[in-house]
């Protein structure tokens, strides 16, 4: 009875460590990052400027890095950084590559203003620069790759559960068991 445990406690962990889901990023592809100081600035002048952006508030540091991070797997992603600089350009230092997609700026008029220039200008030179005519502003096809994703993941721990269950009732069966516990092994690694 107490392998038993053991073996279920070990299967237990490979399954929680193995799913470790980033997230969907739900916000815009052209946005501007602020707080509540911020953002009312940043949404006015942007609308002066007639320039259609989403200006989204963040509350906590966590959230602005989660943020930042999305623009790693998101080539279209460009963000206008009007808050939360700090922890911006920490990012920045860590991934320069993402300098070109990634603006911080003071939180004044002038800078903001000045920003949501860069911001425009880089947008529109994406526009050219890409095959298509326009980057479309949202994540279709990325949700697209997450629920196939999700569904893979469904299916497999459908089928781990199932074949743990069908190992776990014969009783004196130990090798099956552990050729499972070798297969769950390796299809978390893989995953």
């Amino acid at each position: 009875m107490k392998i038993k445990g053991i073996f279920i406690i070990f299967i237990l962990f490979f399954v929680i460590n193995g799913i470790n889901a980033h997230g969907v990023d739900v916000t815009e592809d052209v946005m501007v990052l602020s707080d509540d100081s911020t953002g009312v600035i940043a949404k006015k002048l942007a609308e002066q400027m007639d320039f259609d952006v989403k200006v989204y508030k963040f509350n906590s540091v966590s959230d602005v890095e989660h943020q930042l991070e999305h623009a790693l797997s998101n080539k279209n992603k460009m963000i206008l950084v009007v808050a939360y600089q700090n922890v911006s350009n920490e990012f920045l230092q860590q991934h320069k590559d993402l300098s070109n997609r990634i603006i911080v700026v003071d939180s004044d008029d002038d800078s903001i203003k000045n920003g949501l220039i860069k911001l425009k200008q880089l947008n529109s030179t994406e526009n050219i620069n890409s095959n298509s005519s326009k980057i479309s502003n949202n994540n279709v096809g990325n949700m697209d790759l997450d629920f196939t994703s999700l569904i893979l993941i469904i299916v497999i721990i459908g089928l781990v559960s199932t074949i743990g269950t069908y190992i776990i009732k014969r009783k004196n069966n130990f090798y099956f068991l552990f050729l499972f516990i070798l297969f769950l092994i390796i299809i978390f690694i893989f995953i």
